[in-house]
């Protein structure tokens, strides 16, 4: 026969597991429609995008800017554009020689090297005549070329924050042009310094990024014949947080409902030792 108490028990215990299931529904987010803001622009507008920023290119390796060439006379090169935003309404740039006698450079991009001297080629916004981007192209017979490119490390880590700096170098020693470019893999997680994107030398910046890996790369702006493979050098660079992140009060997310539970279990507790 059943105890005169289960009943009793069995009719709180159904209160209690409705009540901690109407407590958790409740606390579910709930999606909130956000009214248009004031003067929004509708789907059948026409947006004017407007570029922001132009970076000369190998069209071989699109990923890293180029910012110095060499080239024996008579040699030709081509060279790309990358405008950002990729969705820019006008992407179209104009090309310009500052020594035309040494380096002629077409509207497509083309150079070709006419005699040994030096010239800076610019790849300036159709749309706005303030963003541009340069490249120096020197001309000579028999460059020696880069054949290697070393990174004084190949792994890092670096604290949230913090900056570190990172050393290149080439060989051979008397190569023509020394001359590197640094890139970063995800910016948004390992950021290069503006101010020091070229030379040997180049700081990494975290500070407002996301943690995570970036591959860092030492590239050199001369691939040394025509089409050759521009050597490179990597460093894999780790961009952490230190510590656990703390919860607020001492709870963790759903403390509410396991309160709640906590406190309509009571009564169920109280009944059953009587």
């Amino acid at each position: 026969m059943l105890s005169k108490r289960f009943l009793p028990a069995f009719f709180i215990l159904c209160v209690l597991l409705v009540g901690c299931a109407f407590a958790t529904s409740s606390e579910q987010p709930k999606d909130e429609v956000l009214p248009n803001p004031p003067g929004a622009i509708g789907a059948s507008s026409v947006l004017n995008i407007a570029v922001q920023d132009v970076s000369i290119v190998d069209p071989a390796n699109a990923d890293a800017p180029l910012y110095a060439v060499l080239l024996a006379v008579g040699e030709e090169k081509q060279l790309g554009v990358v405008v950002s935003p990729d969705n820019a309404t006008n992407p179209r740039v104009t090309w310009a020689s500052s020594n035309e006698s040494v380096v002629r450079v077409h509207q497509t991009g083309l150079l070709e090297a006419r005699a040994e001297g030096d010239a800076r080629i610019t790849a300036t916004s159709q749309e706005n005549a303030g963003i541009s981007e340069y490249c120096d192209v020197y001309v000579a017979n028999a460059p020696v070329a880069v054949t290697e490119v070393k990174i004084d490390r190949s792994e890092i880590g670096i604290l949230s924050g913090y900056t570190d700096e990172l050393t290149a170098s080439v060989l051979p020693p008397h190569a023509d042009l020394r001359h590197i470019s640094w890139h970063s893999s995800n910016p948004e997680i390992v950021a290069i310094d503006p101010t020091m994107r070229t030379g040997n030398r180049t700081r990494l910046l975290t500070a407002g990024l996301y943690k995570g890996t970036a591959i860092i790369s030492a590239v050199s702006n001369y691939g040394g014949t025509r089409g050759g493979e521009r050597k490179f050098a990597t460093c894999t660079v780790r961009h952490y947080v230190e510590g656990p992140r703390s919860t607020e009060g001492g709870c963790s997310a759903g403390s509410t409902s396991g309160l709640l539970a906590l406190f309509l279990l009571a009564p169920l507790l109280l009944f059953l030792k009587r």
